[in-house]
């Protein structure tokens, strides 16, 4: 029997939530200290045809490179469900790679897989914006998921928050930054208290706000992508409750004006005081409880 005819013979429909939620609790023990490893559902309920022995060893290889890469950060994997595919996804903060290095082609377990997926009728990819600068790696199982929600066709579709693991009882904060300079100096002020999440851009603030569901957000109105004031407002739509606090270099009360009837709670001038910044988050985060 040929390897595409095994993963046939292996096909059945599988609630894809159980899957994903099986695999985190199965590698939850191989996670370093100094990572969080957080889960995304795509939708409430998600059942699926395909072959969920390959399905999951794949994910898992792609997670074992993930978390392998990723000493200290985060790791958020999980699935979308679109009009013709599942889009699964495994996303890192580690090591990332340059434009010469394709993890399913150079990593020998995920050159491996690549098999699987194609068996499965699928296809796979990897993205990174260079060395040190995370990683994503996903691939799509063909077919329509089966998904029990009744929503009408104009209804939008939002998909649900997983909370996140924390570390040591500390908040999340999601530090959106372009700079790196500047999130380093955000760091070393913050991470003896908060466990901390780095977007690099406007646009990743928001996917990852949906992913992580944090405690609060410092974002930096100048960002390229989506600026702050676009990403405050979509966040906005998925959480009228977080803090989001500002932090710009502007100081004209315009600027002030326009940031606070945009969303945002407060905000921060640059340079950074350390204590000013300590307190403005402290107030935001008692207020919220």
């Amino acid at each position: 029997m040929t390897d595409s005819e095994n993963i046939e013979a292996g096909v059945r429909m599988v609630d894809l939530n159980v899957l994903v939620s099986d695999l985190e609790k199965r590698v939850r023990g191989d996670v370093a200290p100094q990572t969080m490893l957080n889960r995304v559902l795509g939708a409430a309920e998600c059942r699926v045809r395909t072959a969920p022995e390959v399905l999951e060893g794949v994910m898992e290889a792609m997670l074992a490179r993930a978390l392998h890469t990723t000493g200290r950060g985060s790791v958020t994997f999980g699935y979308e469900s679109r009009p013709d595919e599942i889009y699964i996804y495994v996303r890192d903060t580690g090591e990332g790679f340059g434009p010469d290095h394709d993890p399913w082609r150079d990593d020998a377990a995920l050159a491996e897989c690549a098999a699987g997926v194609a068996g499965l009728g699928g296809a796979y990819g990897s993205e990174s914006a260079g060395v040190g600068k995370g990683a994503l790696l996903w691939l799509t199982v063909p077919g329509v998921a089966e998904d029990n929600d009744e929503t009408s066709d104009d209804e939008e579709v939002v998909s649900p928050v997983m909370p996140v693991a924390r570390r040591d009882g500390k908040p999340l904060v999601l530090v959106a930054e372009d700079n790196e300079s500047n999130y380093l100096l955000f760091s070393s002020i913050l991470e003896d208290d908060y466990d901390l999440a780095h977007a690099r851009d406007g646009r990743e603030a928001v996917d990852m706000f949906a992913e992580l569901n944090p405690d609060l957000v410092l974002m930096d109105i100048s960002m390229p992508h989506m600026d702050g004031y676009e990403a405050t407002s979509n966040i906005r739509r998925l959480s009228a409750e977080v803090p989001i606090i500002a932090v710009t270099a502007y100081a004209f009360a315009s600027d002030r004006t326009r940031i606070l009837e945009s969303g945002f709670n407060s905000y921060i001038s640059k340079p950074l005081n350390a204590a000013h910044l300590m307190d403005e988050m402290e107030r935001w985060l008692i207020a919220d409880k």
